[in-house]
């Protein structure tokens, strides 16, 4: 197939870093606003982070953008209902005194405070970005025109110059470029760029950026859920532009990194917590194993037996240490959709993002086991 999905468990961080280093494509997507702990994990490691934008306060559960949350509390600052690239600060933050000027744009603002989190991270903004490309962009565009696309990934979207949205009936090609697309050629209102059509052109500028036909995205916890259903578009659409882009590639692997439960995040000033955390986890995991191939070893059915009890009493008292140790580093435990979670605005009084090296190294698949392990206890 021209455009692969390939999901990518398989690879660590530290895997990531070292494509970056290579010169390959390496990119995360996630939305402006209170950026969670393992988005501020991928920011302190240099990796890039390209913000989608076109997202809204009442629809995003995972950035809660229209608001602030600090020290586990949240307060609404911008309308909900305001696309990001449109929405401003209606009023003064009580939990941020100085990035939420009244009548600053609130994705700028989310993302200052990120850049004073995190000196030296790698961001921009997704409309940045298409400006950037807009030709090229709208190339595409008007060669895949002739796609027809199911009515729940089209065309349906129009923003105002208020930032409002309204859902508009399928249309033709012809009267949306009429209209305009929002954010191409000084668009300030139009039609607004179909989601499936995000991932294409990630796919495609990358590729052609990069001179590669292998593209890594890191996937928060919704892409790597809904990316496969539109594979079979996102081929079609590829098709129309293999052979009449100069330079693209004929096939792209769109490795998708499944790293959202990459938790093993803190702030620098509660690094001791999470070492031990970890230190305890990886010291049950080690001597569990150490007992499993003892036992192997054991053909004595009395001395099986009294190694068995033994390590029942020691691993009893491990999970016992490690469950302390949990409750002691709830942070890491977070749900996003609650919007209570550590975010960049902690971090500035924080001394900073601690990463334990432990969930740097390791794959995502063995990352993701450790937390669903943790959080088995942590709920105990």
């Amino acid at each position: 197939m021209p455009f692969t999905v390939i999901r990518r468990d398989d690879l660590s961080l530290a895997d990531l870093c070292r494509l970056d280093r290579e010169g390959q494509s390496v990119t995360k997507t996630p939305h402006p606003g209170n950026i969670y702990l393992n988005n501020l994990a991928v920011a302190k490691l240099g990796l890039r982070l390209l913000f989608h934008d076109r997202t809204f306060g009442r629809k995003d559960l995972n950035f809660h953008p229209h608001k602030v949350i600090r020290d586990g509390e949240s307060e609404t600052i911008a309308d909900p209902d305001v696309m990001m690239t449109h929405a401003r600060v209606l009023h003064p933050s009580r939990l941020v005194d100085d990035h939420f000027p009244v009548g600053e744009r609130v994705a700028h603002c989310h993302l200052n405070a990120l850049a004073e989190a995190v000196p030296g991270v790698r961001m921009r903004l997704y409309s940045e970005f298409l400006v950037e490309h807009e030709e090229l962009v709208h190339e595409v565009l008007d060669l895949c025109s002739s796609v027809i696309i199911p009515p729940k990934q089209g065309w349906k979207r129009v923003v105002g110059e208020d930032g409002r949205t309204s859902v508009r009936d399928l249309t033709t090609w012809r009267q949306i470029v009429s209209e305009g697309i929002y954010g191409l050629r000084g668009k300030t209102a139009g039609w607004v760029m179909p989601n499936v059509f995000n991932i294409l052109m990630d796919g495609v500028i990358e590729a052609l950026q990069f001179k590669t036909s292998d593209v890594y995205h890191l996937s928060g916890p919704d892409m790597v859920v809904y990316i496969k259903t539109l594979e079979g578009l996102l081929n079609t659409l590829y098709e129309k532009l293999v052979g009449r882009i100069p330079g693209l590639p004929e096939e792209v692997r769109f490795h998708v990194v499944p790293v959202a439960s990459m938790r093993l995040v803190t702030t620098l000033d509660r690094a001791d917590k999470l070492n031990r955390l970890v230190g305890l986890y990886l010291q049950l995991r080690d001597e569990n194993r150490e007992v499993g191939a003892t036992l192997q070893a054991v053909t004595s059915s009395e001395d099986r037996g009294i190694l068995i009890r033994e390590w029942a009493t020691r691993r009893k008292f491990l999970q016992g240490e490690l469950r302390a140790a949990a409750k002691e580093c709830p942070e890491i435990f977070y749900d996003i959709t609650h919007g209570t979670f550590v975010s960049q605005h902690d971090v500035i009084d924080r001394g900073g993002v601690y990463v334990h090296p432990w969930g740097i190294e390791n794959p995502v698949s063995a990352v993701a086991k450790a937390m669903q392990d943790l959080q088995s206890l942590f709920e105990q």
